[in-house]
Parts: structure tokens; C-alpha cells; sequence
């Protein structure tokens, strides 16, 4: 939820006290109350928000309702300031005070006192909901997790022992209470806990993990190897005990093993996919980054595993980064797009599948994904820039153009100045590709009179303007307005320094562009490279020149300007 300086303000200003309701304020408080959830039901959380403040204004006393909600409302909004959480608290203290059966609000107020590290109130808030829902074990849980962690190990198992007189054993809850047994030096009573569980659950190959977590902790190895191969002989295709295995065997450094292990479970036929997805994302994390053959052989368990699995989004979600961050983007892109497929309700997704196809150099497809997220979402501003752009980059100007155009007529556009602004700032730089520079300085003026704080257009139009040597003055000051809009971005920093340049001062010039290389240095560009090697060589630094020169043909081999650069020394004018 947005923090609204609206909505802090009335925080602050709810009074704590009204001396007298009427019956007619307490009418109206209630009115406002419905309203407000009404409000809320739909989403409309800002508008639900004033409408409790306005509820508590009117019946501060009676309405503990309104203000409980108003309270956790406020805590969630806080964003640090004291001010608006001190108010919440006190908002929602008032109301689980006078309904301490909400467990609700009773288990919300307790984890934000964690939040704000008032343990004191915290436990005592924790006990008291313990008091009141005696027989509920989810209640008894959390307050074992917080009695072990800010009081005393020896209460939390005292409430874990309370949860197994209510539910019986389970081999979560018995290794939970071995664990604090071994901490406070019961080893013999963890031992006996882990056995009671494993003789209640015999047959079971969880309950054979569970034991082989507890043998590890307590520091007997091959007693844990021998439960994990129990509980896989009694259901090969339990995950947890894969899972196990599995760590194991990379814990140790037993890499031949791992990597059997996990094409083992990989092939399994009955073992369920949420399994396997997570043995393979452990594969991936442990990792080396300069491990080629570690990857290829991750790439090809995530071939096997989406053949096994073709629709399952989170496997191809997975498959996707993996890919992408291997730099493989043409399978990172394939994966995406079955998830595309599936998702026809997120236009975001599709846009982002769109730049993966871009970043794999597969145009047409980008264009296609494009063109087919805009036939989904023709409203869609972000839809439309996505399709405009591309068309502009395959060289289809009018097209892009009149997608551009069409985004204006749409009514979020004639609202929106911030937006129209942007819209006519593409529409400069798709005129600017298509060589129709009257047109460009047309659309870049319509953007910055609509929109004078239009950090990108200012920094499009100064560059545009330098690279044609027109308007260098105010090219210069278009830059300075932007890099003050947006400081330390690398971009305004190399276009202020290529109008520096252009207008002959080359020591400001390099400064800049010195700047702007240092905060690239991890995603250098040819231009920028190209610019910093333009500036050197005004300056004498020629050999320096050459550096930055080949540095750009290095990622740029096809560059026939840089190439000459290089091989004669010089700069081409």
C-alpha cells in the first residue's frame, strides 16, 4: 500500500478522546464504519482508510472496531515513522482490550510489538492469547517459537510437550522438541522423544527423515545415512528424503554422488515435480560460477525435467532465470513464453518476454510477442510503448508512429500530462531513427513544454541536438536540467560530457564522461567507450584514445567507424 502524506496526517491528528458521543454520532460512525469495509472489499484501501479515520473522530470510545482496523491499517503503513505507529498501537491495543477473543487482531498485535522489539509486550500478549485459545495449537506453536527465542528454551518445550497431548506426535513437532532437549543438555530424553515417534510412525519415511535430521544434529552421521536409506527403501520417491540424501552428499563434498543423486531424482518417475524443483535449485545455488560443466549439466537436467513437465509454470519460471543467467537467452526466452501462454492476464509478463527476445536477437519474435500482448491489452500504455519501440527498431517508423498516436487518444493520456509527455518523447525518437528530424524537434518541444521535468526527454533532446552540433547552448542546458532531476545516472553523465565536446571543453568533458565510465564500469557500452576515446584524443591522450577505441570494436566488431579509429589513430573529423 502506498504511504500517503494524507493518510499519516490524519493519523497523527485522530484525537485520543472524545468526552461525549451522541446517539446520532454513534450512528454516523457506524455508517462511515460499513462504508469503509464496503471500500475495502473493493480495494479502494486510501478511501477505506479516511473513512475509519472518520469513524474513530466520531465514536472514539465505542468504536473499537473501526479503530482496530484503523490500527493495523496505520502499523502497515508506518514506513519508520514513529508518530503513525505509536498511534496504531494504541488504535489497536484499545480494541483487543475490549475484545480479547479476536485472535485476530490479538496475533497481529503481537507480531508487530515484535516488530517494533517490545518484547515485554510482545510475551505478554503471546500469553495472553495462550490463556484465552488454550487447546489451539497454532497458537501454542508461535508462542514456543517466541518463548525459545526471547525467554526461556525450557517454556517452549514445556508448550511443545502441551501441543503433543493435544494433536499426538508428529515427526516435525518430536524433532522440534529433541532439538531443544540437545540445547538444554538432555541428549538421552531427545534420543527417547525421536524413538517414541519413530515407533508410533514404524512404516513411515518421513517420520525415518525426521530421524536422520535428529542423528545429524546430534552428531552421529552414519546412524543418519542408514534412517535416509530406510525411509527411500520404504518409499523411493519420498522428496524429503532426496532432499536430504541429497544435501548431504553435497554438504561432503561427494560431487560425483550429488550430481548422480540428482539425476536419480530427476528421472524418478514417481517422485512429484515440487520435489525435484527444489533438488535442482539447490544444484544451481551450490553452484560454482565459473563451473562450465556444472551448468551444462543443469541445463540439461532442466531440458529433462520441463520434457517431464511442459505446462508447469514454476518449472518454467525456474528454467527461465537459470538460462538467463547463464546468458543462454534464447532458451530462457523459449521458457518464458510457455508461461506467457498460460498467463494472458499479465501484460507486464508479456513486455518482459518481449526484451528477453530482443536480448536473444530474435526480432521477429519479439515483434510477434508484442504485437500479440497489444491485440490482449490495446488500452495498455506500457503494452503500446513496448510495440512502438520494437516497430521503430525493425524499421517500421509510420507504424510505430501510429501506434504512438493512437496511446495519446486514449483517456489515461489526456489526463495524465507525465504520460502524454513521454508518449510525444517516444514519438521524437522514432522520427529521429526514421531520419525525420523536423518532426523529432516537433514531438521533443511538445514534451518538454507538456512536461518540463521530463529527465529523459531533456537528456534525448540534448544529446540529439549535440550529435547535429545545432542548439548547444541550450543542449547544455536541457543536460544540466536532467542530471539534476536524476543525479549519477551514467547516460545523463556521457551526454552532458558529449555537449561539453561539442562545445569545445574538452578538461569539463572528460571529467564527465571519467564519471559516468566509473559508474558503468560492470555494463560498459560502445558509445560510451567510443565517446571516452573521442574526448582523450582532443586532449593529446592518444594512446589512451586507441585503448577506449578498441575496447568499443571489442564490442562492437562490426563498427566500421570504430575500426578506422583504431587503425589510424584518429578521430574522423
Amino acid at each position: 500500500m502506498k504511504r500517503h502524506s494524507l493518510l499519516i496526517l490524519a493519523a497523527i491528528l485522530l484525537p485520543a478522546v472524545i468526552a461525549a458521543v451522541t446517539p446520532e454520532q454513534r450512528r454516523k460512525s457506524d455508517y462511515y464504519y460499513m462504508e469503509a469495509l464496503s471500500r475495502d472489499a473493493a480495494g479502494d484501501y486510501d478511501v477505506s482508510t479516511l473513512l475509519l479515520r472518520r469513524a474513530v473522530e466520531l465514536d472514539s470510545i465505542g468504536s473499537t472496531e473501526p479503530g482496530g482496523m484503523l490500527g493495523s491499517r496505520l502499523l502497515s503503513i508506518d514506513n519508520g515513522d514513529s508518530a503513525v505507529a505509536a498511534d496504531g498501537l494504541r488504535l489497536l491495543e484499545a480494541h483487543v482490550a475490549a475484545h480479547p477473543a479476536d485472535l485476530y487482531s490479538g496475533y497481529n498485535l503481537a507480531l508487530n510489538y515484535e516488530r517494533l522489539q517490545m518484547h515485554g509486550k510482545m510475551l505478554h500478549t503471546w500469553r495472553m492469547l495462550d490463556s484465552l485459545n488454550s487447546e489451539n495449537s497454532a497458537v501454542l506453536m508461535r508462542r514456543a517459537a517466541i518463548e525459545n527465542r526471547y525467554n526461556s528454551k525450557q517454556e517452549a518445550l514445556a508448550l511443545l510437550r502441551r501441543v503433543e497431548t493435544l494433536d499426538g506426535i508428529s515427526a516435525d513437532l518430536a524433532l522440534k522438541q529433541a532439538q531443544l532437549m540437545i540445547e538444554l543438555g538432555d541428549t538421552a530424553g531427545a534420543s527417547e522423544c525421536m524413538r517414541r515417534m519413530l515407533d508410533g510412525m514404524p512404516a513411515d519415511a518421513e517420520a525415518h527423515t525426521f530421524m536422520s535430521l535428529f542423528y545429524d544434529l546430534a552428531g552421529r552421521p552414519d546412524s543418519a545415512a542408514v534412517m535416509l536409506d530406510r525411509a527411500l527403501a520404504i518409499d523411493p520417491a519420498c522428496g524429503m528424503a532426496f532432499y536430504a540424501r541429497a544435501c548431504r552428499l553435497r554438504d561432503s563434498g561427494r560431487k560425483e554422488e550429488y550430481d548422480a543423486e540428482i539425476g536419480r531424482a530427476i528421472d524418478l518417475d514417481d517422485l512429484d515435480p515440487e520435489s525435484k524443483l527444489a533438488l535442482l535449485r539447490d544444484y544451481v545455488a551450490a553452484m560454482p560460477d565459473d563451473d562450465a560443466e556444472s551448468r551444462e549439466r543443469a541445463g540439461y537436467l532442466f531440458g529433462r525435467l520441463t520434457a517431464q513437465y511442459p505446462l508447469d509454470d514454476e518449472i518454467r519460471r525456474f528454467a527461465s532465470g537459470f538460462y538467463f543467467a547463464i546468458k543462454d537467452y534464447v532458451r530462457a526466452a523459449e521458457n518464458l513464453s510457455v508461461v506467457a501462454d498460460q498467463h494472458r492476464e499479465d501484460p507486464q509478463l508479456w513486455n518482459f518476454l518481449a526484451r528477453m527476445y530482443v536480448t536473444a536477437g530474435m526480432m521477429p519474435e519479439a515483434v510477434a510477442t508484442a504485437r500479440t500482448a497489444a491485440g490482449f491489452w490495446p488500452d495498455d500504455i506500457d503494452v503500446r510503448e513496448m510495440l512502438g519501440l520494437l516497430l521503430s527498431q525493425t524499421g517500421l517508423y509510420d507504424e510505430a508512429i501510429g501506434i504512438f498516436a493512437g496511446s495519446l487518444e486514449l483517456p489515461a493520456a489526456k489526463t495524465d500530462d507525465k504520460l502524454r509527455s513521454d508518449i510525444y518523447r517516444c514519438m521524437a525518437d522514432v522520427w529521429q531513427q526514421a531520419g525525420r528530424y523536423d518532426s523529432t524537434e516537433v514531438c521533443y518541444d511538445r514534451a518538454i513544454a507538456i512536461d518540463p521535468d521530463n529527465d529523459l526527454a531533456l537528456n534525448n533532446y540534448a544529446y540529439y541536438l549535440a550529435d547535429r552540433n545545432k542548439e548547444l547552448s541550450r543542449a547544455r542546458q536541457m543536460s544540466s536540467r536532467s542530471m539534476t532531476l536524476r543525479p549519477g545516472l551514467p547516460t545523463y553523465l556521457d551526454t552532458y560530457a558529449w555537449v561539453m565536446f561539442k562545445l569545445g571543453e574538452y578538461q569539463t568533458a572528460k571529467e564527465y564522461i571519467d564519471t559516468a565510465l566509473l559508474r558503468s564500469a560492470d555494463d560498459l557500452s560502445a558509445e560510451l567507450l567510443e565517446h571516452a576515446g573521442d574526448i582523450s584524443y582532443k586532449l593529446n591522450r592518444n594512446e589512451q584514445a586507441v585503448e577506449y577505441w578498441r575496447e568499443a570494436l571489442d564490442l562492437e566488431p562490426d563498427n566500421e567507424r570504430l575500426f578506422r579509429k583504431v587503425e589510424t589513430g584518429r578521430t574522423e573529423d
